[in-house]
């Protein structure tokens, strides 16, 4: 008995190609659509800091003795700056 094989060995068989996959990979994956990206969230994130500027807040804290006063009980003081941001 002798062996013989059904089709040619050496015979390129190519798998089927999904095409609609391929094209919305395509698709997703276009620098084009990478760049707009990146712009987006850089707006978003200038967008977002704008925001947080338009309220005051605190820029610096501090709290002393006053020695010339001796031990008396309102010998200590405390101070505080705020930074209203009117002018920008």
């Amino acid at each position: 008995m002798k062996m013989q094989p059904e089709e040619e060995p050496l015979v390129l068989h190519p798998r089927p190609l999904d095409v609609p996959s391929l094209i919305d990979k395509a698709l997703a994956n276009r620098a084009e659509l990478t760049v707009e990206a990146a712009r987006y969230a850089q707006a978003q994130a200038a967008l977002n800091l704008k925001k947080k500027e338009r309220y005051p807040w605190f820029s610096f804290f501090q709290v002393g003795r006053r020695f010339e006063l001796g031990s008396a009980s309102d010998s200590w003081g405390f101070r505080f700056g705020i930074d209203l941001p009117i002018f920008r």
